[in-house]
This record gives C-alpha cells, sequence and structure tokens, in this order.
C-alpha cells in the first residue's frame, strides 16, 4: 500500500491505557474531540494537523501509511470535529507564528475524566451552570447502576442544596417580613403579633385572608414578598396583570401570610410561559427560615406528590404519591389545602394527591419555580378552612 510511518508527528490515537486493556477490535469508540483553531494553520510548516481518514474503523494492530494521511488546512477560526479512535498527529511549527488552538474532548460517560471536574467544580460552583453543562460535568448517570448518589440521579444534590441555600437565606428575610407585616418588638413572641391583615386584602368576615390579582399596583403595595427580585407584574394578551418569574439557573420563589396561619388554603392560577421540563412547588404552614412544612410537589411533565420538608434537619420526606397533573401554557387552577390533619392538592379542580399528616400545624404559604422553569401566576386566595380532622389509613 505504501510506506509506514516512522511517527515524526507523534501519530497516535486517544484513549491509550483503555485501548490498551479493552479485548476489542477494532478498538471501541470512546470519545469525541472538538478544536478549535486560534491562529492559522492553513499552511505547511505551522505546526499543522494531521488525521487518518477511517482508521478508527482498523483493526487494534494496523498501523497508517504515508499516503493514508491528509493534512487539516485550517485557518484560525476553523473548527474540526473528528473521533477520539482516528490516527492523528502534529507537524512541527517551523514558522514565526504560535500555533493556537482550544481542544474540548468529550467522553463516554461511564469512563473516568482526565480531570476530576468534582473537584474542580463542586457544587456550590456547578449549580451555577446550566443543566446541560452539569451533567456534562459529570452531574449525571454514567449508565445503569453508575454515578448515583444514594440510589437516585447525582443532579438533584445540586437542587436539593440550592433549596437548602434558599432556605438559610430566608430567614433573614422572614425576620424582616414579620417585623413589617407585625407591630411587635424585639422581645415579642409570636403570640403577641398584631397582624396588619387589611394590607393582605381580607374580607371583612375574615373568610378570605389573603388576595392578590396583582392590578392597580400604582395605588397599593404588593401583597407578595419576593426577597430576590425574580418576579416581576406584566400585562397578559388580553391586558390582565399577571405575575411571572425571571429564567434562572436557580429556584424562584415568593413568600405570602402570615406564620401564625393554621387551617387555609391556597388557591391560583398558573401557565407555562415556556413549555421546558421543570417543578412547580405550592408551600403550606411553612415554618419561616428552614423550618418545618408541607409541599405540593408537581413536576410539569405530570406527576403529583406531597411532602413533608424540614430543611434545618435536612429532612424532605414523601407522605403522597398523586396522580398525573399535567400544567402546560394555558390557564390551570391549582388549590392546596390544609384542614387539621388533611392535606389535599387539587390541579383544575380533581384531588391529584392527598394524605393525613399532623406534625405541621401553622405557617406561611409560598410558591417557587425550579431552575430554567418560566412561568406566571394570577389570582391568589387563601381562605379560611374549617379544621377537620381525619384518621390514618
Amino acid at each position: 500500500m505504501g510506506t509506514e510511518m516512522k511517527n515524526p508527528l507523534g501519530f497516535h490515537q486517544d484513549s491509550g491505557r483503555v485501548n490498551i486493556e479493552l479485548e476489542f477490535s477494532p478498538r471501541p469508540l470512546l470519545s469525541l474531540k472538538v478544536g478549535f483553531w486560534l491562529s492559522d494553520v492553513s499552511e505547511e510548516g505551522r505546526g499543522n494537523f494531521y488525521i487518518v481518514p477511517g482508521s478508527h474503523l482498523w483493526e487494534k494492530e494496523r498501523q497508517p501509511f504515508e499516503d493514508e494521511v491528509i493534512q487539516a488546512e485550517m485557518p484560525a477560526g476553523s473548527l474540526l470535529i473528528y473521533l477520539g479512535g482516528i490516527w492523528h498527529g502534529g507537524g512541527q511549527n517551523q514558522s514565526n507564528t504560535p500555533r493556537m488552538g482550544l481542544a474540548l474532548q468529550y467522553s463516554a460517560g461511564w469512563l473516568r475524566q482526565e480531570e476530576n471536574q468534582y473537584l474542580s467544580n463542586p457544587p456550590e460552583v456547578a449549580r451555577t451552570f446550566s443543566e446541560p453543562l452539569q451533567r456534562l460535568l459529570g452531574y449525571d448517570f454514567g449508565g445503569p447502576f453508575l454515578g448515583f448518589v444514594n440510589g437516585a440521579d447525582p443532579k438533584l444534590i445540586l437542587d436539593n442544596e440550592a433549596k437548602q441555600e434558599d432556605e438559610r437565606k430566608a430567614k433573614q428575610y422572614w425576620d424582616d417580613y414579620y417585623a413589617k407585616h407585625y407591630q411587635k418588638d424585639k422581645w415579642a413572641t409570636t403570640d403577641d403579633f398584631k397582624e396588619t391583615s387589611a394590607d393582605w386584602g381580607a374580607s371583612a368576615d375574615g373568610s378570605t385572608m389573603f388576595s392578590e390579582d396583582f392590578e392597580n399596583l400604582d395605588q397599593r403595595d404588593l401583597r407578595t414578598n419576593d426577597r430576590d427580585d425574580q418576579w416581576h407584574v406584566k400585562q397578559d394578551n388580553d391586558g390582565n396583570a399577571i405575575y411571572c418569574n425571571k429564567s434562572t439557573n436557580h429556584w424562584t420563589d415568593f413568600n405570602f401570610g402570615s406564620e401564625n396561619w393554621s387551617d387555609y388554603s391556597i388557591s391560583y392560577k398558573i401557565k407555562l410561559s415556556t413549555k421546558k421540563p421543570g417543578t412547580l412547588e405550592t408551600h403550606i404552614r411553612k415554618h419561616s427560615g428552614g423550618g418545618a412544612q408541607y409541599r405540593a410537589i408537581n413536576k410539569i411533565q405530570g406527576r403529583a406528590a406531597i411532602e413533608f420538608a424540614h430543611p434545618d434537619e435536612r429532612v424532605n420526606q414523601g407522605i403522597a404519591s398523586g396522580a398525573r397533573a399535567t400544567i402546560g401554557d394555558k390557564w390551570s387552577d391549582i388549590q392546596l389545602i390544609a384542614s387539621g390533619n388533611s392535606i389535599e392538592y387539587l390541579v383544575n379542580g380533581k384531588v391529584v394527591a392527598s394524605t393525613n399528616d399532623d406534625r405541621v400545624k401553622k405557617g406561611a404559604a409560598m410558591i417557587a419555580a425550579s431552575a430554567n422553569l418560566e412561568v406566571c401566576i394570577d389570582n391568589i386566595v387563601v381562605k379560611k378552612e374549617t379544621t377537620k380532622v381525619e384518621s390514618s389509613q
């Protein structure tokens, strides 16, 4: 065929140790390379890149011949994508211009990475990245029974720790919040608070404890509290005022109500701004900071559940699995009811999850959307409920 290479260009295939230890021929396809050329190597003698097309399909003992090698003529700004199993090498740079480039390697998920990404990008750093990048870094399954954390998707550690950090930040917020909405000095207890319910759109007879339709805000204050400034009021297509979040790489939430509320229901309307996967949470009887609470969990894909949570103690316990409850780009009606030990979650008038639990007696409310999920909300109403106690099954 031709003269066998004397290897002056450092010809090789990537994943060398794996190539030796895996008894496969041809060698398995384990990696994909992306090369960005930042300097001009389109002319001979500038440290050009050479490849042998089709060599990834050769038997493992096969070596390239000189007449099988081609030069990749790469002007500055060029991009070359090639398999790690391709025979390739770099030529000598005989010019006065440095050869500069950027090489990215994507490997099979079950391979140990060249760089320890979990130390280079620990959870507090990785959670600021997009979900695809998080998974590329290794916060993902590497295949069946590879890469899990406590038997679950490793990406959950980013979501859970982000939520715990949000809870820690919330403690100071709640202190400020109750100082504003109750008349108290710093020595007053919770029972001493005098509720300023008139600020919350409550009805005269007390049946409605809170209401917010996001209208006429030029004449009054907004009744919800978004400590991170991630929610804003805008007009819907019909001119109606609605409350929408900004898409971020972390959870967005807002709080409302009183830590003294006990038996009540939350109802509101919601629709997606964009069709993306994610999770909607409605919290009821939420203690300030990282205390106990109930959460209605609604995966946008349709799965619903109820959870008992105590962030300070790192407790997230599912207490009811629910039916499918799909939320889309049309308005859906959400309702969460806590009455005595009875907890019910309804979507569009249908009970999709319910349970009995008496660990949390009272607390305020919160609505939260997971990272990159864009939603709009309207007509939040909180009503007083008659205490209902049901026996556990």
